[in-house]
């Protein structure tokens, strides 16, 4: 727990390959992982919200780290839309 060691999650090695997509597949890949995230993040703030009174903080850790990870995989995602829609990333 102390000593941070590299994971490699799949979102990463699919990332890996996105230069091999045309980038029309690519964004439409990436906006369905998007809205997929959006709803994940719904589905956890409402079960955090039903739980939050019953279970202290500290047991919903878990929780909590997976809710903050969504939420920066959400913002990556939607940043790398932009950045591919907006010509800042070309293929």
């Amino acid at each position: 727990m102390a000593d941070p060691q590299p994971e490699y999650p799949v979102y990463l090695t699919a990332l890996s390959l996105l230069p091999g997509l045309p980038l029309e597949e690519a964004v439409e890949l990436l906006e369905r992982r998007a809205g997929a995230l959006r709803r994940d993040l719904a589905r956890m703030a409402q079960e955090n919200e039903q739980w939050q009174a019953l279970i202290p903080d500290l047991m919903r850790v878990e929780s909590a780290y997976q809710e903050a990870m969504a939420q920066a995989e959400l913002a990556f995602t939607e940043k790398l839309v932009a950045d591919i829609r907006g010509g800042a990333m070309t293929g």
